[in-house]
């Protein structure tokens, strides 16, 4: 099939039908691309085979050196062969079952992923979109492949889509940029997340806000975490709106006891909202409260994992780096990260007269174990926060919603970093006047 033919399948939607009747058609296609016809892959997407098709084919490779080809090395057409292999790769990636993780490493190892992110200026949304997700995939996969995404990404064209396209699609986007904003350093996470906040056409502090009141609870947690982060940005003891509303649909979604699911990926987003990650993006919540309280093996344990691979065994180069660079960075880092905890953390208590004390004591009893031991440290941290803050007039609030989970556990706990984490919390409170009231002892 020439490039004539093309041309000819792109006008005519009678002869794309004519054509899909015959499998082998679509096949032939596949398997002429697959030995470097590269322009083959527009007709292919504009035939729209099965996924079933396009797997069995083993088509994958073949689109991820489509993608590697420089768009001077290839004929000009109705539509771009990066284009349709863009969007032939996320509709594998999307909607395919085995193998996906082998496709998505490949992505990122083989330096693909440096063009796939110019698909995100792409003039056509759906390649955006499309680009968005696969890059979504690479960081779900790979989390060190986020500090690179970060350095080399041009967020206007995607934000400016948030207007345009779909809830699905917006969805996607927001967890996109969500996701981004899990860098190991503060100073660059604030701003990344100022040119979220100042990047797009449109404004994107009420565009969240106005998706945030009509999507699903679902998918809510997410759209908050991002709002309240980008609200944040600003002088933290202003009313603001944004906040308001942020907070409250965390703690509506933490409170949602039918729906498990939800309080557990509501959990998740605050745990992110924390603003310590590790390289790869894990939070660093819990292992940094047990550092706090005496306990700094798990801490090292998760350091050490974090750095396998990132450097060739017997590097004494590459360590005497890391190590300079740590030391003339932490200090200005470790001052932006108590900053935002501060600030993070007083917008989160001061909510209501501290609401999320609440919600967070009856996450504690539930049997839920996973459930029950993120809500063990988001209680942790923020009654471990509410001694470094000025009085906010919500211990006493805390006092009533936590203290006596906090002595339970300490009993009857199995486990000694569970053990650990409540008597830090308990020591957060020893010198509150009335402590013996609140607790019972």
């Amino acid at each position: 099939m020439n490039c004539h033919s093309i041309e000819l399948a792109s006008r005519d939607k009678f002869v794309i039908q004519t054509l899909n009747r015959v499998d082998s058609d679509v096949k032939c296609m596949i398997a002429l691309f697959k030995k470097g016809l590269i322009e083959a892959i527009v007709l292919i997407f504009l035939l729209n085979p099965l996924l079933e098709t396009l797997i069995e084919m083993d088509i994958a490779n073949a689109v991820l050196m489509a993608i590697a080809k420089k768009d001077d090395e290839l004929i000009k057409m109705c539509m771009s062969p990066m284009t349709a292999s863009i969007l032939i790769l996320w509709k594998i990636l999307q909607e395919g079952n085995g193998g996906l993780s082998n496709i998505v490493r490949s992505i990122i190892s083989d330096r693909v992923l440096d063009r796939i992110l110019l698909s995100l200026e792409a003039e056509m949304v759906e390649e955006r979109i499309a680009a968005t997700g696969i890059v979504l995939k690479c960081m779900g996969e790979d989390g060190r492949s986020r500090k690179l995404i970060a350095e080399r990404v041009q967020l206007a064209p995607v934000l400016e889509s948030i207007a345009i396209v779909n809830d699905m699609d917006r969805f996607q986007i927001i967890c996109f940029l969500f996701e981004l904003a899990k860098l190991s350093r503060r100073l660059s996470n604030e701003k990344l997340l100022q040119a979220i906040k100042g990047g797009g056409a449109f404004s994107m502090m009420y565009s969240p806000l106005i998706y945030l009141q009509t999507t699903s609870m679902e998918q809510s947690s997410v759209v908050a975490g991002l709002l309240l982060q980008l609200d944040l940005l600003m002088e933290p003891r202003k009313m603001s709106i944004y906040r308001e509303e942020a907070v409250d649909t965390l703690i509506t979604c933490l409170k949602n006891v039918d729906f498990p699911s939800i309080q557990l990926r509501t959990a998740e987003t605050i745990f992110a909202l924390l603003g310590r990650f590790s390289s790869s993006g894990r939070p660093l919540a819990r292992a940094l409260l047990l550092k706090h309280a005496g306990i700094r093996k798990g801490y090292r344990a998760l350091i050490e994992t974090e750095q396998t691979g990132q450097a060739p065994e017997g590097s004494e180069h590459n360590l005497v780096a890391a190590i300079v660079l740590l030391t003339n960075c932490y200090w200005e880092e470790e001052k932006a990260a108590e900053a935002w905890e501060r600030k993070m953390a007083f917008a989160l208590v001061s909510h209501e007269f501290g609401l999320l004390f609440e919600a967070l004591s009856d996450g504690l009893k539930t049997r839920n174990l996973e459930l029950s031991s993120s809500c063990l440290v988001l209680a942790t941290w923020l009654s471990y926060m509410l001694s470094l803050l000025p009085d906010t007039g919500v211990r006493g609030a805390a006092q009533v919603c936590l203290m006596k989970q906090f002595i339970t556990i300490l009993k009857s706990a199995r486990y000694t970093d569970e053990k650990a984490l409540s008597m830090l919390a308990l020591r957060s409170f020893m010198h509150d006047q009335g402590i013996l009231y609140f607790t019972g002892i």
